[in-house]
């Protein structure tokens, strides 16, 4: 808990093993954003709605990244 290095790691390193991965992209275009990195957000959320996921987690938090990365450009 609170260890960002760790969680970043634990994203990237899910992502070379499936680099398709819905929801851990949609993870990275989170965590990006959080850490000010709004050109990785932005690629992460594009491969997760890419994945055209039905997962309802991985929907809300690519309509939340979406929607923030709008309302702060």
């Amino acid at each position: 808990a609170g260890d960002v290095n760790l969680m970043r790691t634990y994203i990237l390193e899910g992502l070379l093993m499936d680099p398709d991965h819905d929801l851990l992209n949609a993870l990275g275009a989170l965590f990006f954003y959080a850490m000010g990195d709004t050109d990785l957000a932005k690629e992460y959320l594009a491969a997760a709605q890419a994945a055209n996921s039905t997962d309802e987690e991985v929907l809300h938090i690519c309509d939340s990244v979406a929607a923030a990365m709008e309302g702060g450009e």
